[in-house]
């Protein structure tokens, strides 16, 4: 039985048929928490992504734009696994990594060829 999610897509921005997509990400949420301390247990949550979603498929290129500190960076360390998502679901090629550890990663291209620009 497939792990991908069943068609049509549950979110704006993202096309139906999972299992096709290179690159699928499902209403992609990461919150961090902030300040507090060890005598403090007070603290403030940080949404750094709320809720993106798109697909890219076979023969497509993908940019993502925005402003300074909008969550370009903090995504994209979320889609190679660098950070555990908060909420949200990613496939690579048609396989959910949401969950699954870096190490899980035999691909040799894995992690996917990134530009990040200042």
């Amino acid at each position: 039985m497939s792990s991908a999610p069943e068609s049509p897509a549950t979110a704006p921005g993202v096309r139906a048929h999972p299992e096709q997509a290179l690159l699928w990400a499902d209403r992609v949420e990461k919150t961090f928490r902030v300040g507090g301390s060890r005598l403090r247990s007070s603290h403030e949550l940080l949404r750094a992504v709320d809720g993106v979603s798109f697909d890219v498929r076979k023969g497509e290129t993908f940019g993502l734009v925005g402003e300074s500190g909008c969550g370009k960076s903090t995504l994209a360390r979320c889609l190679i696994r660098l950070h555990r998502l908060t909420s949200g679901r990613v496939l690579l090629e048609g396989r959910d990594i949401t969950r699954a550890s870096v190490a899980a990663h035999t691909n040799p291209l894995w992690p996917p060829p990134m530009t990040m620009q200042s």
